[in-house]
């Protein structure tokens, strides 16, 4: 599998919807597969500061494999977004059929600088009408948002 995540200048129309909110946009969300069988997943995030952060992870695609792609994708956008003192790594993603509903479940390590021990954090979201994977990164912005929006809101 490789990864990349590229900051890009943000659209001038992008930078006045992040308005006066310390918190991170998710902005944009594709994917590919090749007749190879290799598939693509590219997220981005706008900053608060108007800074488009777009990160892309592509591997072999099987079912369940194309799922933890996404998330490695959404969690490179968010690794160079909040910058290099915080480091994320997926654990794991699970789709899941509970409650007659679709629901994607993620388990995020973080490691803050200056900590001895990791935090691990859970996060989930309901894809009953969603792009189930879109949902991965909505339960990855789930599982990290309060960690990195007061990382975000203090630096």
């Amino acid at each position: 599998m490789t990864d990349s995540a590229a900051p890009t200048p943000a659209a001038s129309g992008d930078a006045g919807a992040a308005g006066s909110s310390a918190r991170l946009r998710f902005v944009h969300f594709a994917t590919s597969r090749t007749q190879s069988g290799q598939f693509t997943a590219e997220v981005g995030f706008l900053t608060p500061e108007g800074a488009r952060q777009t990160a892309k992870a592509t591997g072999q695609s099987t079912p369940l494999r194309d799922y933890r792609i996404v998330g490695d994708a959404a969690l490179k956008a968010l690794q160079a977004a909040v910058g290099p003192d915080v480091h994320l790594e997926l654990q794991g993603v699970k789709p899941v059929r509970a409650f007659d509903a679709n629901v994607v479940i993620v388990s995020v390590l973080a490691r803050m600088e200056g900590e001895d021990k990791p935090r691990r954090l859970v996060g989930c979201h309901l894809s009953e009408d969603d792009d189930p994977m879109r949902s991965t990164v909505v339960a990855i912005l789930g599982a990290t948002n309060r960690l990195l929006g007061n990382r975000i809101a203090t630096r």
